[in-house]
């Protein structure tokens, strides 16, 4: 049966995969309810059966025939249908998400063969699925996934799976391996260091490991360092930049050359869940692309989420910025690991072709008025939205070469948080993208940046904000400063395209067919042509996925941010 561009096969006539569990269920309760589509009937037809154990029995799978060296993604497809489920994933002998549940990703209530829907949701858990997704690139030539508990906060461990898919070279190849120069993790002093990494438990910047690194301000004096659950992973290892909020700044550098860098921030918690919003690299936004209970940049407990970026170096040094509650009102919360690798720029040597400042001021504009009214912003002006709906501003990047951008948009928003959707092509790439207040209008200190990510191809293409606000105010961001290495998003407002990865981020890529996916970045993902992406999020697709603002503004989380 084919989905998309992902043809299905029996995992008994699947060659080179083994897979071994106690028991299976050809038709397990009631089929999944995606729609009307071929794509849909396939993914109801994959989620209907399952492969299991009973605990402490895992289910495994191997996969043979994998290339060295080339990049993949890994999907797991899940749907629960009766119990209050949750176990670990394992890939390669490394825990990559640790009481994973399925019944929690769906919204449902489960127990006794019976699921029903979850009184917080609107949303049926029969038109959902739960997926967790792993970009990596193959270091041997067989995949190993063994799915096994215990999970001690659910009642049910015994380990489910629906399918699976493999992707080689998902993005066009844009995970090709790079050198990776330093791989951080964050920790207690004394818990034993994941192979690979350098340890660093919130000390001060000092020389270290062959150079220069640490915090601006002694976290580790502080104890602002965590192991869950005494596990001693990277999953469940991290530093709470300032926790008892009594530092200046809360960066972690490194001394590096300038030069380009690809730089991965994991973020995992398995007791809390983290707000990353106000986590940056380089000035760039860092959060994860992730709506939760705390808001944008939410990661789940227990589901580790990665964001890449690609930055650019000019004052020798790498910097990241943990700071809880910015001026913005936003969150760092914790940070678990980070992977800083050479290079990630394109043929040209530049951090992406169609990388750069946008003017709001003169781009498309359906709508907005083009004004300088107010103090702060760069270039000519912003663009100033009067209505309550249809208002929109459209950039057009030219000679893009195709692959994963980074799209900023900066702004000036004196109160309550007003979501604008966000188009590449015509083709939605956020529903409702959060612009947090900034407090004020006017003034270099009332400018703000929020940020997603998406595919686009290569050629030219278009980038489009638009709908609800009233008075929101949009206009462009300049690239570093040549003398002071800063990037300047403070003041200003920005569409800035870099292309960058951005990796794992909790369940992103089922076929946008099947609601518990985010739409799939660019047409990636199994393929849906545009036609029927747009259709499906008609269907509000935005409400039934993790990553999507709820429409609806009376759904946006308030409870606040607290430090555990």
């Amino acid at each position: 049966m084919t989905a998309g561009d992902a043809t299905f096969t029996k995992d008994d006539d699947t060659a080179g995969l083994t897979l071994t569990a106690q028991n299976i269920i050809a038709q397990w309760n009631d089929a999944s309810l995606f729609g009307d589509t071929s794509s849909d009937d396939a993914m109801e037809q994959v989620t209907w059966s399952i492969r299991w154990s009973g605990a402490p029995n895992g289910v495994t799978a191997d996969l043979d025939n994998i290339e060295v060296g080339t990049p993949y993604r890994l999907q797991l497809i899940f749907a629960e249908r009766g119990w209050q489920r949750g176990f670990d994933i394992i890939v390669e002998g490394e825990k990559v998400a640790e009481d994973f549940s399925p019944m929690v990703v769906q919204r449902a209530d489960c127990s006794s063969n019976t699921c029903t829907q979850n009184p917080d949701s609107d949303i049926h858990h029969f038109s959902m699925a739960a997926l967790f997704v792993l970009d990596f690139v193959a270091a041997d030539d067989q995949l190993n996934i063994e799915l096994v508990g215990p999970s001690p906060q659910f009642s049910d461990n015994n380990p489910i799976l629906n399918g699976i898919t493999l992707e080689r070279n998902p993005d066009d190849g844009a995970l090709a391996p790079l050198e990776v120069l330093f791989k951080i993790n964050f920790q207690p002093p004394t818990m034993t260091v994941p192979t690979g990494y350098i340890p660093d438990s919130g000390g001060p910047y000092s020389y270290r490991s062959g150079t220069n690194m640490g915090w601006s301000c002694d976290l580790e004096s502080r104890g602002d360092f965590r192991d869950r659950g005494n596990t001693g992973t990277r999953y469940s290892s991290m530093v709470i930049p300032d926790r008892s909020t009594a530092c200046d700044t809360e960066l972690w550098e490194v001394e590096i050359a300038d030069g380009t860098y690809t730089v991965t921030v994991g973020y995992s918690d398995p007791s809390y869940d983290t707000a990353t919003d106000g986590c940056k690299i380089e000035g760039l936004p860092a959060g994860a692309n992730n709506i939760g209970d705390r808001g944008p940049g939410t990661v789940p407990k227990g589901v580790p989420m990665e964001v890449t970026q690609l930055v650019e170096v000019s004052d020798g040094r790498l910097t990241f910025d943990g700071q809880f509650n910015n001026a913005a009102g936003q969150h760092c919360q914790s940070v678990s690991y980070l992977h800083i690798a050479r290079g990630g720029s394109d043929d040209n040597g530049s951090v992406g072709d169609c990388q750069g400042a946008y003017d709001a001021f003169t781009a498309q504009l359906d709508g907005p008025n083009p004004t300088a009214e107010h103090a702060g912003h760069m270039g000519n002006g912003f663009a100033d939205f009067i209505s309550a709906s249809n208002d929109r501003v459209t950039w057009t990047a030219e000679e893009c070469s195709g692959g994963r951008y980074v799209l900023g948009f900066g702004y000036a928003l004196n109160a309550a948080d007003r979501p604008l959707q966000v188009l590449v092509n015509d083709v939605e790439v956020e529903a409702a993208l959060s612009f947090p207040p900034t407090g004020c209008w006017a003034g270099d200190d009332c400018w703000g940046i929020t940020a997603t990510s998406t595919i686009m191809p290569a050629g030219t293409n278009t980038i489009a904000a638009q709908d609800r606000p009233t008075n929101r105010q949009y206009d462009n961001i300049g690239p570093k400063d040549p003398v002071t290495g800063k990037f300047d998003v403070v003041k200003s407002t920005q569409i800035d395209a870099v292309l960058t990865r951005e990796a794992s981020c909790g369940y992103p890529e089922m076929p946008a067919n099947t609601p518990e996916s985010r739409t799939p970045p660019g047409l990636a993902g199994m393929g849906l042509d545009a036609n029927t992406l747009q259709v499906k999020m008609q269907k509000k697709c935005d409400e039934d996925c993790l990553p999507h603002a709820p429409s609806n503004d009376n759904k946006t989380p308030s409870e606040p941010v607290t430090r555990e």
